[in-house]
């Protein structure tokens, strides 16, 4: 996402940056302090929420020890996260010439069975569809399913004579509805936390928060709306996939054309191999020809032929005297 008011907003996953696509019905001007873009999301995929304060933000209205207040809800819920960028960590990172940035990519519940802390990663799993009412799901439980909100607000910091520790009972997460509840809404997946490990209780609050109000002190919100990509092509967000070009239907004089032009050359193949064969049958019986020609032995000619002597006819009387 764009810079906004100096504070900007990512999600990755596994293959990268995800797209943010402009939604083609917001109209900015309705909520001058909010922006709101759609991600694709993939079953199974894990993700992760940086959130970068650039050079241009204001920190006119910040003490040294005062914060730029980050807190962010996955579907709603706030999962006791958040994170404090000081003004002093700020400058620190602009005179080095980066922004200052944190990224939400883990979540920490504590698992009643075990009496322990767990550390997974967040993920878009998939939402799952019953046939029956389940009760202990309000309409309010629902209603923020299917999107990432990140507030970012200047805060003024007290500290606490006694630190705050996390909460255990931390809502859990909606991981099945019915269709009747949904109203309507194209929604398919839900966040996760997935690839849990036993961990470490997060650290106490030491601070409370007091917002500093006027020009620069109004929260900026960015609200991220992940479904999937066939949502977000029937949305416009995204076009949606060309259908395959029909295919055009051959005039019939061209299919007769091409099937004379076959026969004609089926036609030209007989004749030339019939030229063959009869060239070949010639040249045998010229061989045979030649065979039946060759010369007689001289040896044997005296036996065939009878000999004739050359000299007077003399005649011989065979009657009685």
């Amino acid at each position: 996402m764009h810079p906004f008011r100096g504070l900007s907003v990512e999600v990755t996953t596994q293959s990268g940056p995800l797209i943010l696509h402009h939604d083609p019905d917001d109209d900015p001007s309705n909520e001058p302090c909010t922006r709101q873009r759609y991600i694709e999301a993939v079953t199974g995929a894990t993700f992760k929420v940086k959130v970068s304060v650039h050079k241009n933000f204001d920190l006119s209205t910040l003490e040294y020890d005062d914060a730029v207040h980050i807190v962010i809800f996955y579907d709603g819920q706030k999962r006791g996260w958040y994170t404090d960028l000081t003004r002093a960590t700020i400058v620190h990172e602009r005179s080095k010439g980066k922004p200052a940035e944190h990224t939400f990519s883990h979540v920490s519940n504590f698992c009643q069975e075990t009496q322990q802390w767990k550390l997974g990663a967040t993920s878009f799993g998939a939402l799952d569809m019953k046939d029956t009412f389940d009760f202990h799901t309000s309409l309010s439980d629902v209603q923020n399913l299917g999107r990432i909100q990140v507030k970012v607000a200047r805060v003024h910091r007290i500290l606490r004579l006694t630190p705050i520790r996390a909460t255990k009972g931390i809502q859990k997460p909606v991981t099945e509805v019915t269709e009747k509840i949904l109203k309507g809404k194209a929604i398919a997946n839900t966040v996760r936390v997935i690839d849990e490990l036993p961990g470490s209780e997060p650290p106490p609050t030491q601070y409370d928060h007091r917002p500093i109000y006027g020009e620069h002190g109004q929260p900026l919100i960015f609200n991220i709306f992940y479904r999937s990509r066939h949502t977000l092509q029937t949305l416009g967000c995204i076009p949606r996939t060309p259908s395959p070009e029909p295919e055009i239907a051959t005039p019939i004089s061209a299919v007769t054309s091409r099937e004379q032009k076959v026969r004609d050359l089926r036609a030209q193949l007989a004749l030339l191999e019939g030229a063959g064969n009869v060239k070949s049958e010639s040249s045998g019986s010229s061989s045979r020809a030649t065979v039946k020609r060759e010369p007689e032995d001289t040896e044997n000619a005296g036996f065939r032929k009878r000999s004739r002597h050359s000299g007077p006819i003399e005649t011989i009387d065979l009657t009685g005297d």
